[in-house]
């Protein structure tokens, strides 16, 4: 309806990774694009490159001329640019609804849902159809390391996106195949902390898929298998678990590099070799795979593409040799997860390296913190040294009691580890100095801007 009538759409909020892949994906089309935000970043200089219009301020004077304004859920209502929109009656939509309508503007949609994970295979899935020249159109939440980019409006009959569920705005969309690599309680609020009506959400965004309405579920997550009897599309399942319709077996690390075989009725049908570690990974792929098997492609073409997979920017994104301050051959990761799942992942990776660990972590949201307080403290205690930034509130107001210090004195009580730092921008390098040793494995976590600090001390 919009991409039909209207000619200019703004975005307030347009520097985040979500909103800066429909604005990219708009202005590629031909439309006319600006927005907002309160600073620039790497994606702000990107947007400006193709001509979009950029203002570092809310003012009632962006919306000029504007035909629609776009939103997310994370921008307040009482934003100056959305008060004065509807005042004059220039239609206000949320980012979900309006990609929903690009994704309808395809032949065949795909996209990716789940609490985790959801990066990695929709970009697993984006790089195997860029290496078979299918040219889809996509909307990812990150950055694909071999074209530099994290959307793309292409000539293809495919487009492929992420299903957010954080605030639910996946049931705009309707595509013809959904992956679901899991369902967890991240955003259980949302859902008024009930799992109950999480998966009902799920249960109601999987049944409403457009024809020929294909799912590709994960089985070893217990809420997903909890759904399955009630999806009433074709579901093909994947995992670890015996009874998947795609079984992972015989997985094996090797630093970096991981292996496995996939097997269908008890037949071996995929071996598969990746250089990107962790069982996580291997779902990941699997999932990958099976997509890609679904819209026509041959195995050898889907294995030779994820063969070359280079991977996405922080997620798991590996640094070598880096000296500082006199010691060398110190390997750096730099990971997004922000979830105590995604950071034992992680941590369960690495320790197969047989290296000292160094977390540098920033917690992301105090609801979250608070929410998974006790699994916080049980994964970051399993690591060898540990730094501890100030929460990253993105959005949120403080609560009373959740705050990097509570957390910190928390896991210095237990006991279990000896070397546990508060740190700051301004002192994170002096005590980096004094911790680090040689051959150590630092690994960067959190959502907010720790990576770009820790990048800034070591050069990266």
């Amino acid at each position: 309806m919009f991409l039909k009538k209207k000619n200019h759409f703004h975005f307030v909020g347009i520097c985040g990774i979500g909103m800066s892949g429909i604005a990219t994906v708009l202005k590629k089309m031909g439309y006319q694009v600006s927005g907002s935000d309160i600073s620039s970043n790497y994606i702000s200089k990107k947007l400006s490159e193709i001509g979009v219009k950029i203002f570092f301020n809310h003012k009632k004077s962006n919306i000029k001329n504007s035909d629609v304004v776009v939103i997310s859920s994370a921008i307040p209502k009482n934003n100056i640019e959305i008060v004065t929109a509807n005042s004059l009656k220039i239609p206000v939509i949320l980012r979900a609804k309006l990609l929903s309508e690009l994704m309808n503007s395809k032949q065949f949609n795909i996209t990716v849902a789940g609490t985790h994970g959801k990066t990695t295979t929709t970009s697993m899935i984006i790089d195997i159809f860029l290496k078979n020249k299918l040219d889809p159109t996509f909307i990812n939440g990150g950055v694909l390391k071999t074209i530099n980019k994290s959307c793309h409006y292409g000539f293809g009959k495919h487009f492929i996106a992420e299903a957010d569920e954080s605030d639910a705005s996946f049931l705009y969309l309707k595509p013809n195949l959904s992956v679901v690599t899991n369902i967890g309680s991240d955003h259980i609020m949302t859902y008024k902390n009930s799992i109950r009506k999480m998966k009902f959400s799920f249960l109601k965004f999987l049944n409403n898929l457009s024809d020929p309405g294909t799912v590709i579920l994960c089985l070893d997550d217990y809420i997903a298998r909890s759904i399955l009897k009630k999806i009433n599309k074709k579901v093909l399942t994947y995992g670890f678990n015996d009874n998947s319709n795609f079984r992972i077996t015989k997985y094996k690390q090797n630093k970096e590099i991981i292996s496995f075989i996939i097997t269908k009725k008890n037949k071996n049908i995929i071996k598969c070799k990746i250089k990107y570690p962790g069982r996580h990974n291997a779902l990941n792929a699997t999932a990958a795979i099976i997509t890609s098997l679904e819209i026509g492609l041959s195995k050898n073409d889907i294995l030779k593409s994820l063969k070359k997979f280079s991977g996405v920017k922080r997620r798991f994104e590996i640094f070598k040799r880096i000296s500082f301050e006199n010691k060398e051959n110190i390997t750096i990761i730099d990971d997004y997860g922000h979830h105590p799942k995604e950071i034992g992942c992680t941590i369960s990776t690495v320790m197969k390296w047989k290296k000292r660990i160094v977390l540098i972590f920033q917690p992301h949201r105090y609801t979250r913190i608070k929410c998974f307080y006790e699994d916080f403290i049980k994964v970051l205690e399993k690591v060898d040294v540990l730094f501890i930034m100030d929460i990253y509130p993105a959005w949120e107001n403080p609560l009373d009691g959740i705050n990097s210090l509570s957390l910190f004195n928390s896991i210095y009580k237990r006991k279990k580890m000896k070397k546990v730092f508060l740190v700051n921008e301004k002192n994170m390098k002096k005590i980096l100095s004094y911790v680090l040793r040689e051959n150590d494995l630092i690994l960067i976590q959190g959502a907010g801007n720790v990576s770009e600090v820790v990048r800034n001390i070591f050069g990266i």
